[in-house]
């Protein structure tokens, strides 16, 4: 079918001439498209009775994602394609809109879980062009819902629940910025649904408490440098304040004691991805986790340590020695990471620091012993997995079809 010979005409191989109409349920048009996505052919379906020398039409916005006046009282007036129909207008054409079209805003067509990756590699998010909106840079288009389906985390699209095909794709928008360039009212019905949604700097404190987990680093960032963000901490001794230009950190609030828990039965979202807010817990499985504890800083020799719950994915903070009050409390990020996806240099000044931390698969084995006490045995593991006694001629690991020499020498 040609679509751009004609301005307001679909010509078709046979010559037939198919005129646009915008309205789709009385006078014009009178038909639709049926795509066969077994051929990539389609069918022209009549959508009512047809009269003798009546004008055969269809809604171009029905089957065209972009492009460029029948005089209808509901008339769409620039026919662009249906990326640029206002989601208020989109169920005007719903009964006659192909699924290609439909599942660039609901791309839900399996079953997913929580925590699956529905769409990586997206390095920016346009929430300018259409309020209300997150648009990705392969023109996929997520509504804004104030209980979200979905999370766009560390450049990938992430279930938040369980859906069914067909489901609905929704994130919230205004986590995505600190001030949203254009506040927009939603009326998601949600019962924390604040009305008005200007950016995360504008939630109110039990709001970001419960979005935390979505928001990313920079926004976070700025919605701390503004004085816009509030960070509660759920532990009864431990207060969060800023430390100098390191962001906000983790101090304690009163005397804690060795092997006292700091935090505990720490849970979240897991990811089969890392990122700067998560830790390892399984192979493969990452937990994203706040309350506060999210905001311990890295110390090379630290006053906490991690304690995973294998049973759950948790864990808990432990104190290593007394802490004082007003102390900074921290763990080695090199005790429970392997390979960090986002490195940075220590500046903690110690005679032992680790100088660039990147994680334990790049800690020099001779100083693996120095963070030996509170690594996580996950991590010990990967080097170390005799967790039992062994015998001469004891098989420790099968099916082995590859040994990588190459990634990391020695």
């Amino acid at each position: 079918m040609e679509i751009m010979s004609a301005p307001e005409m679909a010509i078709l191989p046979s010559g037939i001439v198919l005129p646009h109409h915008c309205n789709p349920t009385a006078g014009m048009p009178n038909g639709r498209i049926v795509i066969h996505e077994d051929t990539n052919g389609f069918d022209v379906v009549a959508t009512r009775d047809i009269g003798v020398d009546e004008l055969i039409s269809f809604n171009y916005q029905s089957t065209e994602y972009d492009m460029s006046l029948c005089g209808d009282a509901r008339c769409f007036g620039e026919i662009r394609g249906y990326k640029h129909v206002p989601v208020s207008r989109r169920t005007d054409i719903a009964a006659t809109s192909s699924l290609l079209l439909i599942n660039r805003s609901l791309p839900v067509t399996r079953a997913v879980s929580l925590g699956d990756v529905i769409a990586s590699d997206i390095t920016k998010v346009d929430v300018e062009s259409e309020p209300g909106m997150a648009i990705l840079p392969s023109g996929l288009v997520l509504p804004h819902h104030c209980n979200p389906t979905a999370g766009i985390i560390n450049g990938r699209v992430v279930a938040l629940s369980d859906m069914k095909p067909g489901e609905q794709l929704t994130v919230n928008v205004g986590v995505l910025r600190c001030n949203l360039p254009a506040p927009f009212q939603c009326h998601c019905g949600f019962r924390s649904c604040p009305g008005k949604i200007a950016g995360f700097g504008h939630l109110s404190a039990d709001e970001q408490d419960r979005l935390m987990f979505l928001v990313e680093p920079d926004v976070r960032l700025q919605a701390a440098e503004s004085g816009r963000i509030v960070v509660r901490s759920s532990a009864p001794h431990v207060r969060i304040a800023a430390n100098g230009g390191m962001g906000l950190a983790c101090f304690a609030s009163s005397g804690i004691r060795a092997d006292d828990r700091i935090f505990a039965d720490v849970t979240g979202l897991a990811l089969p991805f890392p990122t700067l807010y998560t830790i390892c817990t399984a192979p493969g499985k990452h937990v994203l986790f706040v309350g506060g504890s999210q905001c311990m800083a890295h110390g090379c020799m630290p006053n906490g340590r991690i304690v995973i719950h294998e049973d759950t994915n948790g864990f808990d903070v432990v104190a290593t020695r007394d802490i004082v009050v007003d102390e900074l409390i921290s763990f080695n990020y090199l005790s429970t990471e392997y390979d960090m996806s986002a490195p940075f240099t220590c500046l903690c000044g110690d005679a032992r620091c680790f100088g660039e931390i990147r994680g334990y698969k790049h800690v020099p084995v001779s100083r693996r012993t120095d963070i030996a006490a509170t690594s996580s045995l996950l991590l010990i593991n990967r080097s170390l997995p005799v967790t039992r006694a062994v015998s001469l001629g004891d098989v420790i690991a099968s099916d082995i079809t590859k040994v990588d020499v190459e990634s990391e020498p020695g």
